[in-house]
């Protein structure tokens, strides 16, 4: 499968005429499935009015190449989603990955410098450890099987 198929697979959004809509409707149903699976967090980012377009588009855009701090890690994650992906996965996994960083988020609080910190904890070289991708690949696949 090509750069073209990986794209239209996984970031499908980038491929659409008015991408700009179809974005901000998966960014909201991924507010709704971090309200679903993490409440905690969802309430925090609300209050920090943090919406789901400030952190999530670019995972959703880039299948989650944008954000990792190692490319090595993007292609692990690609090579999975190639053979058993589905098209909700760079969902799935934002999920993830955000509740991998839950206790961090949940201690720091609705503060003004919060979408910094996730923006760096999410981009830290220990998020783009092979165990680390490994863990939230496999969160992803528990939550989609949950929803």
């Amino acid at each position: 499968m090509g750069l073209s198929g990986v794209v239209a697979r996984f970031a499908p959004v980038a491929l659409f005429a008015e991408a700009g809509h179809a974005l901000v409707e998966l960014c909201q149903l991924f507010e709704q499935l971090l309200l679903f699976h993490d409440p905690e967090v969802a309430f925090l980012l609300r209050r920090a009015k943090l919406g789901a377009e400030m952190y999530c588009a670019p995972w959703l855009l880039t299948a989650h190449a944008a954000g990792l701090a190692e490319p090595e890690a993007a292609l692990h994650v690609w090579e999975g989603w190639l053979d058993y992906g589905e098209p909700l996965d760079p969902v799935f996994l934002g999920l993830a990955r955000l509740m991998l960083c839950h206790d961090e988020l949940v201690l720091c609080g609705p503060v003004p410098e919060l979408a910094q910190l996730l923006q760096l904890s999410l981009g830290a070289k220990q998020h783009a450890r092979p165990r680390m991708v490994e863990t939230a690949l496999r969160w992803a696949m528990e939550l989609k099987e949950r929803t």
